[in-house]
């Protein structure tokens, strides 16, 4: 596993040449990370060999074709796959129409009562008794 080491930038001036030689004589990959001031992106230092096998890796990483996922043979049915395709699709365009019905028509909430105030700030009006 690589060891990162920091060093402020301006540190890293003076002894360039100490951590040019830690970098390359280190066995477990050492990187020696040279921090800017005022928020300007740190600058890494590496092995050459190091450097060549990220790009190398970055390519075979943009190489790769990303295949489709297949549900075929993660699931087990007693059903063919065209049957399963016809209940599907009608399913979906069940989910897709509006409900007719009126038994899946959502219920009416309970009504407010008809002298509740508008909000907090606004009274409500007694009314006067009848007698």
């Amino acid at each position: 596993m690589s060891k990162r080491l920091k060093v402020p930038i301006s540190t890293a001036r003076g002894d360039l040449f100490k951590l040019a030689d830690l970098v390359r004589q280190s066995r477990d990959g050492t990187i020696v990370v040279l921090e800017g001031r005022s928020g300007v992106e740190p600058v890494a230092l590496v092995r050459e060999a190091r450097l060549a096998y990220l790009e190398d890796r970055v390519a075979q990483m943009n190489l790769q074709v990303p295949t489709p996922f297949s549900l075929a043979g993660s699931l087990v049915t007693t059903v063919d796959d065209e049957t399963l395709n016809v209940a599907l699709l009608e399913l979906r365009q069940a989910w897709d129409q509006p409900a007719t019905d009126a038994t899946t028509q959502p219920r009416p909430g309970p009504r407010k009562k008809a002298n509740a105030p508008a909000s907090r700030r606004t009274p409500v009006r007694k009314r006067p008794r009848r007698a």
